[in-house]
């Protein structure tokens, strides 16, 4: 089992062992450890509003501010979970730490399992929740499952055979680091943005920071390397002859793709969102740049709720102010006008 032989035996030990550890893990960690920590903080109410904000515009999913706010103390478990997983693979590739190729490729087996195993914990309990509670279908609409169906597509479908089959391949170890370690950093960058108060100078710089952090991980791992990575796994595939596999690939790694499209098109719009942003001068500016900030973080580019394209309080007072300068409501009388009156 520590080995991660190249059993099938072995293999399904391990992925229920690793979903049953997550099963337990992720939501201890969420609720008894991060969110006591979160309560007292200054930036609590903001963390949960843009929290619930995400889950409306992004997800599809319209809950209460206090469960928001729970499931994101949860999904920093979940962040754990990719960072762990993602970790495992630094030995094999990186044989200048000195760790014997065997035992490295086996830690990278166990990364691919470790993000294997919760995503079957998380589609098990999924189900669960649908069929067998009151609010299931609320909590998981069907906007949400396809979504999560095509992220759990390529780890369920692909982990195990190439655990069995391609146990030392260099490019599949790469590839479950550069999955995992990047949605490690976007999402403790964009959960460490929920704390910023960008209404001043140093909090604006902070999230010019992130954002072209994000940016730049987003465009290497799920972009430019990510395809490069993808592009080496198939040929290996096809050079062995392992049509099946190569079937299975191309279904999980076509998955993927939609799914990092999302990613680049997220951090790519804040990039250009943010970058460009000047500091406030004033209150005014400062209350309108964290309305409009609020909107824009709370959402992905690409996929939007409807109730999204709703204008925020600031925007709606400035298409008023605007509206009724262009009306004529706020120009300045002329000297015939006055006579009149």
């Amino acid at each position: 089992l520590a080995m991660a032989a190249p059993r099938l035996e072995v293999q399904l030990c391990l992925l229920l062992m690793q979903a049953s550890f997550w099963l337990f893990f992720i939501p201890y960690f969420g609720l008894k450890l991060v969110k006591p920590w979160i309560d007292p903080k200054p930036w609590r109410s903001q963390f949960a509003s843009l929290s619930q904000k995400t889950l409306k515009n992004s997800f599809f999913v319209d809950v209460d501010v206090d469960t928001a706010y729970d499931f994101a103390c949860v999904l920093i478990g979940i962040i754990v979970q990719h960072g762990i997983g993602g970790a495992l693979c630094i030995p094999a590739l990186l044989p200048s730490l000195g760790v014997p190729r065997n035992i490295a490729a086996a830690l990278a087996c166990h990364g691919g399992l470790c993000e294997a195993g919760w995503e079957l914990q998380d589609s098990i309990y999924r189900i669960y929740e649908v069929l067998f509670t009151r609010d299931g279908r609320k909590r998981n609409p069907n906007e949400l499952l396809v979504v999560l169906f095509i992220h759990h597509t390529l780890g369920l479908s692909m982990v195990i055979p190439m655990n069995l089959a391609y146990h030392d391949l260099y490019w599949y170890h790469e590839g479950v680091f550069l999955l995992q370690f990047a949605a490690f950093a976007a999402l403790m960058a964009q959960n460490y943005g929920y704390t910023l108060d960008i209404g001043t100078v140093s909090g604006l710089r902070q999230m010019k920071l992130t954002v072209t952090f994000v940016m730049a991980c987003m465009a290497w791992s799920r972009g430019v390397r990510y395809a490069y990575v993808a592009y080496m796994i198939v040929a290996h595939l096809r050079a062995v002859g392992d049509q099946r596999m190569l079937a299975g690939a191309a279904v999980g790694i076509g998955a993927m793709s939609l799914f990092n499209m999302l990613f680049l098109g997220d951090a790519t719009s804040k990039f250009v969102k943010f970058i460009s942003m000047k500091s406030p001068k004033n209150e005014m500016e400062r209350k309108m740049v964290r309305s409009m900030s609020e909107d824009f973080l709370s959402a992905l580019h690409d996929v939007r709720h409807p109730s999204s394209f709703e204008l925020s309080k600031a925007k709606r007072s400035w298409a008023r102010l605007r509206g009724a300068q262009r009306m004529g409501a706020l120009r300045r009388p002329t000297p015939s006008e006055d006579k009149v009156d």
